[in-house]
């Protein structure tokens, strides 16, 4: 599961020149990158990378990031926006010590930038006005505009390789736990959202391949949003889905952490 953007760009190579490596490894070939078909051609529906490699099969890449809920990017690009501006109103008066911020996701959704922009500060402006006790032990808190905690972080609370000072924010879900049932209803509609996503992006993705009946046709799915499934949740899934017979192979990309903030995309075979 990746939780920010994808990555764009007018050709994909820069982005899956990893997964052609990968390939390469595994099944000691030597593809690369011939062209980059959708760019070269706008006049028809075209899929994203043509691979070649001497006496081999050409091979026809579509990559699709499958993305739930649907308005996930937008969401999520009012988190960041959100937290740029948080961290810009607060970093003099509270760089003495480490800080923590923690909002409710919900309360950020379906806004608009200039809507999540106003909430940062407004909350920003209630913390300066009451800078001595935000600094205390337990902090400040309060529900409007949205529920917002603002607190120091201790020494345990802080990692290895963060900075000693300096505001966090944590745009998590809601502040109260959630009741197991209410999860359980969650995860069965990030289930089906999710279904509902792939199954379109598998057909958008046939009307391309299927241009190149003498080529291996492969989809790559990259799965962006909820959190609430792991990856055999969506092994589960793709298997359980009917796919085009055009597609010959499906692989889903993975983050392969290389430490606690940084990872690099590697890519699993799954159909």
């Amino acid at each position: 599961m990746f939780w920010c953007f994808p990555p764009d760009g007018k050709c994909e190579w820069r982005h899956l020149r990893k997964f052609a490596d990968q390939y390469n490894s595994t099944y000691e070939k030597a593809y690369t990158r011939s062209a980059c078909l959708d760019v070269e051609n706008r006049t028809t529906k075209e899929p994203e990378l043509l691979l070649e490699a001497p006496g081999e099969t050409p091979i026809v890449l579509e990559h699709k990031t499958v993305v739930w809920p649907p308005t996930y990017l937008s969401d999520h690009s009012n988190e960041h926006e959100f937290s740029r501006r948080m961290i810009s109103s607060l970093t003099g008066p509270f760089n003495n010590e480490a800080y923590l911020l923690r909002v409710n996701a919900v309360s950020l959704k379906g806004g608009r930038k200039r809507e999540v922009i106003a909430l940062a500060d407004q909350i920003a402006r209630t913390i300066l006005m009451h800078q001595v006790r935000a600094k205390t032990k337990f902090g400040i808190r309060s529900q409007n505009p949205i529920p917002w905690q603002f607190r120091p972080l201790s020494p345990a609370e802080i990692e290895y390789d963060e900075p000693d000072t300096g505001t966090r924010i944590e745009i998590a879900g809601s502040l109260e736990a959630s009741d197991p049932y209410s999860l359980f209803q969650e995860f069965e509609a990030a289930m089906n959202g999710f279904a509902i996503q792939l199954h379109r992006a598998a057909e958008s993705a046939a009307d391309k391949l299927v241009r190149y009946p003498t080529n291996l046709k492969f989809l790559l799915v990259q799965f962006c949003g909820s959190d609430l499934l792991d990856d055999e949740d969506f092994v589960k899934l793709i298997r359980s889905e009917q796919l085009p017979e055009v597609i010959d192979q499906l692989w889903i990309a993975k983050p392969d952490w290389v430490n606690e903030h940084d990872f690099e995309t590697t890519w699993a075979r799954v159909y």
